[in-house]
């Protein structure tokens, strides 16, 4: 059994065909590198708005490319490695990313530094196995929890960095989204807020309160406060609170961090908003208040009822995947 090899780096001609989504066009290019994490290399062509800037993804969707070459190459770089016999192609990364030499490096860090890389690796492509946009679709169909496995998610990754001290949450994102092209990886905002989401809570049961709201209200409170006090005021607020019922949209208008479909008038959102403040920050709601922001949203509602664009009252929306 003979086998050939040769650099991660091949140059290919673009389908002329009709994309679904980018990440279908990162599947069709990892599939060109035998499985390895792809990288494109090439410019925008003259007569575009954008000439002359190096070419994405989104560019190989909409077709500008279709028909022409260009160079797809493996990040991390790596070789190709082709079974005479079967024509199986399999994709081997490089040993270390690390920067030490062989013969100028203690060899005992040298090999240390192979080793973390291969832990590295390895942890990276069974995370994104685990966790994934296709494994969303799958949990979903079967009525699992996403939110909970989300949590997970994040749970593991803290714990990967504090057994590998040498492997910064940063690096690890990284990876996690370059071993994830091509195979209905996560941007690195969800992995991001995915560890956010463990490190305030900690360690919690799997029967936990918070696994009943959607991965898009956990972010929403992510986003509205950083402090671990706050966000534990914005989920008791959400549970027994002011805020108990209300959609993800509209938890998001309450803490301003959302004007889209907003139905009402500009005046009646930032009351909304000048009321969310106060429940941010622990202040007693008066009587009042209370009631305004039950009026406010009751007219929302009705708006929304009435044929306008806003989102209906109560939706378990998932992982907003930021690109």
């Amino acid at each position: 059994m003979g086998k050939q090899f040769e650099a991660a780096q091949v140059r290919v001609k673009v389908p002329e065909r009709r994309w679904k989504s980018k990440a279908e066009v990162e599947a069709w290019a990892r599939e060109r590198l035998a499985g390895g994490p792809p990288s494109i290399r090439a410019s925008v062509p003259q007569g575009h708005p954008e000439a002359g800037e190096a070419a994405t993804w989104k560019h190989i969707q909409r077709g500008l490319f279709a028909g022409q070459f260009v160079v797809l190459a493996s990040d991390p770089p790596g070789l190709i490695v082709t079974d005479t016999d079967t024509r199986a192609r399999k994709f081997v990364p490089s040993a270390s990313r690390s920067g030490l030499i062989l013969g100028k490096t203690d060899a005992e860090e040298f090999i240390g530094s192979i080793d973390e890389e291969r832990a590295l690796r390895d942890f990276v492509k069974e995370e994104n196995e685990r966790f994934s946009k296709r494994q969303q679709k799958q949990a979903e169909t079967e009525g699992q929890n996403w939110t909970l496995s989300w949590y997970h998610h994040g749970r593991r990754m803290r714990q990967f960095t504090k057994d590998h001290a040498q492997v910064s949450t940063e690096r690890l994102w990284q990876e996690l989204v370059k071993w994830g092209k091509g195979q209905d990886g996560y941007s690195r905002q969800t992995h991001q807020d995915a560890t956010y989401f463990y490190d305030w809570l900690g360690d919690v049961s799997d029967d936990h309160p918070i696994f009943r709201f959607g991965t898009t209200r956990i972010q929403h409170i992510l986003w509205a406060d950083r402090s671990k006090r706050g966000r534990d005021r914005l989920l008791s607020a959400i549970l027994s609170g002011p805020l108990q019922g209300l959609s993800d949209d509209e938890f998001a208008w309450i803490m301003g961090k959302r004007t889209k479909n907003w139905p009402l008038d500009e005046s009646s959102r930032e009351e909304l908003i000048e009321i969310g403040r106060r429940i941010k920050s622990s202040s007693q709601l008066t009587d009042a208040d209370r009631e305004r922001l039950v009026q406010v949203l009751k007219l929302a509602r009705q708006q929304d009822s009435e044929g306008t664009d806003a989102v209906p009252a109560m939706r378990n929306s998932q992982v907003q995947d930021l690109n």
